[in-house]
């Protein structure tokens, strides 16, 4: 029916009236309390945005160190298959293989080839299973000695290592994750290292020190920040390497974070899927490769 005010109209005007009829001192005392509770609130908004942030900007801090700490473990790494591949370049038996081994008469041979192994199997002994996965020796004719846990796919190995030695003259690191068809049940890098004559200058073979990707997996682990955080593993092109602990094969590089990653390894936040993410990236230089945790902020804000 017209002229019936409705529910809410009426409502608002026994408030006009009820405002009306207050004095001047009701009015100023009421007036009192909406200021003191507007006040009251907007201090509590205050308190809890700065206190957000503070804990926001630890929790970060921490964050980037330990990737710091993963930055570290790999230096580690590559030190150490440096560090391998020359001291087996410098024993007299491996040197004695790559010279002399298409020399020797078949006896001498099996001696020879003997004694590699078992320097082989001293470093399988001498270093954790987390140092590296495998040592391979390859001279330039085609032999090649494993270490004892590929030893039986020696073959296999030899034709897969010819395919990316072929024309090395200095040491390198191999993106084995590139490699199509790899014969590794998991696929990693490899390191490595041409052994040249001394007199000649001539390369007469090559020493490889193999990661497989569970050690890097482990490596890499400490990225992870919490049951929602992610951590992405790609090379400069945006290919994906290692997804939060698994082998992944995807493309990043039109993803809004990745040139971000790429030349900046301070913290920013992006918005993914509707939820705000810490996003951290350090470079891998000599992989060429770059780690970028993605971590909720309301994880942050919890865990601090």
């Amino acid at each position: 029916q017209r002229g019936v005010p409705t529910p809410k109209r009426r409502i608002r005007m026994n408030l006009k009236n009820r405002y009306k009829k207050l004095s001047l001192a009701g009015k100023f005392s009421l007036l009192s309390i909406l200021v003191i509770v507007f006040i009251m609130v907007l201090f509590t908004l205050i308190v809890r945005f700065f206190s957000e942030q503070m804990a926001l900007e630890i929790a970060r801090d921490g964050y980037i160190g330990r990737f710091e700490a993963v930055s570290n473990n790999c230096m580690n790494l590559f030190s150490d298959a440096e560090r391998i591949s020359k001291l087996l370049g410098t024993n007299d038996d491996i040197i004695k293989w790559f010279n002399e081994n298409g020399e020797l008469n078949n006896q001498e041979y099996v001696e020879a080839r003997m004694q590699v192994e078992e320097r082989l199997d001293y470093f399988d002994a001498l270093y954790m299973n987390n140092h590296f996965s495998s040592i391979s020796i390859y001279t330039v004719d085609g032999n090649m000695i494993n270490s004892n846990n590929i030893r039986s796919n020696s073959k296999v190995y030899s034709a897969y290592f010819s395919r990316f030695v072929e024309g090395t003259t200095d040491v390198k690191w191999v993106d084995l994750y590139r490699l199509p068809n790899n014969i590794s049940k998991t696929p990693g890098i490899a390191y490595v290292r041409p052994y040249k004559d001394y007199k000649t200058g001539k390369i007469m073979g090559y020493i490889m020190v193999e990661y497989l990707s569970d050690i890097l997996i482990d490596n890499f682990s400490p990225l992870q920040y919490g049951e929602k955080g992610k951590y992405i593993i790609a090379d400069y092109d945006g290919n994906v390497k290692i997804l939060t602990g698994e082998d992944e094969n995807g493309l990043i590089s039109e993803e809004s974070f990745f040139e971000y990653s790429l030349n900046h390894e301070s913290g920013q936040t992006t918005v993914i899927d509707g939820e705000k993410y810490l996003v951290t990236s350090s470079n891998i230089g000599t992989l060429q490769w770059v780690m970028i945790g993605l971590t909720p902020m309301s994880s942050l804000t919890e865990k601090s």
